[in-house]
């Protein structure tokens, strides 16, 4: 047999391995091939080896980190967890907090003997959690004149929400006699992370300067912001200060320029005098 006809031979064979490895590596089904979560989430990867006849005790994890380099994950580590799911062809690798490093490729492998079988591999992204700070406006008529027939809606408005379906807004009112029924009314959601809630108050108790809170409910997070007839009074009241202050700080600054160019030109007046007159010492 010659070089050439060993060589065909040795490539055919190369090929029929090959060929052989990607036929049995199809029957490997990993899944998602990518996901992005936060620092601390949970992330979950699966490995379908139901055509490959054999169980999960012969699978192993590989990942390809930019931080921790090659790293073989086994049946069980710390951090991260490997455990047949329903049933012993569906194997699962679970990170439950994920960290930077955590981030890479992904691979299920499956050990056949002597042969290493590797899944299509998992993409997985960590990014910076962002820490999202609710905040909450009320809504008010403008027109201070309130008919005491008519009730006086009210709107509490929060945005930066990470996760709407787990707050909760509740109202309260602040009036000497019997608190008013609320009944709140959740409006439609324009945007993710914004909710809004309307009530409508009494115009007599509105009137008569209660005051009504909107507090929102985020787990251990609480917000609160109160509002009353009187609000808009004491606002305006404030801007009137306010704009009495600085008029009299700019004719305060005036008068200080004013004087300050008086006594300078004084006192160049002076020098001058006692350099033309001539003074005789006795």
């Amino acid at each position: 047999m010659t070089c050439l006809h060993l060589r065909q031979v040795v490539n055919m064979k190369l090929l029929l391995v090959c060929l052989n490895a990607l036929c049995v590596a199809a029957l490997l089904v990993q899944t998602p091939p990518s996901v992005s979560v936060t620092l601390g989430s949970k992330v979950s990867l699966s490995c379908d080896i139901t055509g490959m006849g054999g169980s999960c005790s012969q699978v192993v994890w590989l990942h390809f980190g930019q931080v921790s380099g090659l790293r073989v994950i086994s049946r069980f580590i710390p951090g991260a967890q490997t455990w047949t799911l329903k049933s012993d062809h569906l194997c699962q690798l679970e990170i439950f907090s994920a960290a930077l490093q955590d981030a890479g490729r992904y691979y299920c492998v499956f050990i056949n003997e002597l042969m290493l079988l590797t899944a299509g591999g998992t993409t997985l992204t960590i990014t910076e959690s962002l820490l999202l700070s609710p905040v909450v406006h009320l809504l008010v008529p403008s027109d201070r004149r309130v008919h005491l027939s008519l009730p006086v809606p009210l709107i509490c408005l929060a945005s930066g929400l990470e996760d709407t379906s787990r707050v909760t807004v509740d109202w309260q009112v602040d009036w000497t006699d019997t608190p008013p029924e609320l009944c709140p009314r959740i409006l439609p959601e324009s945007e993710a992370g914004v909710i809004g809630v309307q009530v409508y108050i009494p115009g007599e108790t509105w009137a008569g300067g209660a005051e009504v809170s909107c507090v929102l409910t985020d787990r251990e997070l609480q917000v609160r912001q109160t509002v009353s007839s009187r609000t808009g009074e004491c606002v305006f009241l404030t801007s009137i200060v306010g704009a009495v202050c600085v008029v009299l700080f700019v004719v305060t600054v005036t008068l200080g320029i004013l004087l300050s160019w008086q006594r300078r030109g004084l006192g160049e007046y002076c020098d001058e005098l006692n350099r033309t007159l001539k003074f005789k010492v006795y």
